[in-house]
Protein backbone atom coordinates (compact mmCIF):
# COMPACT_ATOMS: atom_id res chain seq x y z
CA UNK A 1 0.00 0.00 0.00
CA UNK A 2 2.81 2.44 0.83
CA UNK A 3 4.52 1.78 -2.51
CA UNK A 4 1.25 2.46 -4.31
CA UNK A 5 1.02 5.94 -2.77
CA UNK A 6 4.65 6.65 -3.56
CA UNK A 7 4.02 5.73 -7.20
CA UNK A 8 1.05 8.08 -7.37
CA UNK A 9 3.08 10.84 -5.76
CA UNK A 10 5.86 10.48 -8.31
CA UNK A 11 3.36 10.43 -11.17
CA UNK A 12 1.59 13.55 -9.89
CA UNK A 13 4.90 15.38 -9.41
CA UNK A 14 5.94 14.49 -12.96
CA UNK A 15 2.57 15.66 -14.29
CA UNK A 16 2.86 18.91 -12.34
CA UNK A 17 6.37 19.50 -13.71
CA UNK A 18 5.28 18.84 -17.30
CA UNK A 19 2.25 21.10 -16.89
CA UNK A 20 4.25 23.96 -15.42
CA UNK A 21 6.86 23.71 -18.17
CA UNK A 22 4.29 23.83 -20.95
CA UNK A 23 2.21 26.60 -19.38
CA UNK A 24 5.26 28.72 -18.60
CA UNK A 25 6.65 28.40 -22.13
CA UNK A 26 3.32 29.06 -23.84
CA UNK A 27 2.54 32.05 -21.63
CA UNK A 28 5.93 33.69 -22.17
CA UNK A 29 5.69 33.27 -25.96
CA UNK A 30 2.15 34.65 -26.08
CA UNK A 31 2.97 37.61 -23.82
CA UNK A 32 6.08 38.45 -25.85
CA UNK A 33 4.14 38.29 -29.11
CA UNK A 34 1.27 40.34 -27.67
CA UNK A 35 3.56 43.10 -26.42
CA UNK A 36 5.39 43.16 -29.76
CA UNK A 37 2.14 43.43 -31.70
CA UNK A 38 0.90 46.17 -29.41
CA UNK A 39 4.08 48.17 -30.00
CA UNK A 40 3.82 47.47 -33.74
CA UNK A 41 0.36 48.99 -33.84
CA UNK A 42 1.40 51.93 -31.71
CA UNK A 43 4.57 52.81 -33.65
CA UNK A 44 3.60 51.44 -37.12
CA UNK A 45 6.59 49.12 -37.35
CA UNK A 46 4.78 45.91 -38.33
CA UNK A 47 5.92 43.10 -38.33
CA UNK A 48 9.32 43.78 -36.77
CA UNK A 49 8.47 44.40 -33.13
CA UNK A 50 6.00 41.51 -33.18
CA UNK A 51 8.76 39.19 -34.34
CA UNK A 52 11.17 40.64 -31.82
CA UNK A 53 8.62 40.15 -29.05
CA UNK A 54 8.05 36.58 -30.21
CA UNK A 55 11.79 35.84 -30.12
CA UNK A 56 12.16 37.47 -26.72
CA UNK A 57 9.21 35.43 -25.46
CA UNK A 58 10.80 32.22 -26.71
CA UNK A 59 14.06 33.18 -25.02
CA UNK A 60 12.29 34.00 -21.78
CA UNK A 61 10.42 30.69 -21.95
CA UNK A 62 13.60 28.70 -22.44
CA UNK A 63 15.31 30.61 -19.63
CA UNK A 64 12.39 29.93 -17.29
CA UNK A 65 12.39 26.24 -18.16
CA UNK A 66 16.13 25.95 -17.53
CA UNK A 67 15.72 27.67 -14.14
CA UNK A 68 12.80 25.43 -13.23
CA UNK A 69 14.62 22.25 -14.21
CA UNK A 70 17.77 23.27 -12.37
CA UNK A 71 15.71 23.95 -9.27
CA UNK A 72 14.01 20.57 -9.56
CA UNK A 73 17.37 18.87 -10.15
CA UNK A 74 18.90 20.36 -7.00
CA UNK A 75 15.84 19.34 -4.96
CA UNK A 76 16.13 15.73 -6.13
CA UNK A 77 19.79 15.48 -5.12
CA UNK A 78 19.11 16.09 -1.45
Amino acid sequence: MANDRSGWGKALRAFALASSISIQFAASVVVGWWIGNYLDQRWYTAPWLGLLGLLLGIGAGVYGIVRLLSRVGTNNRT
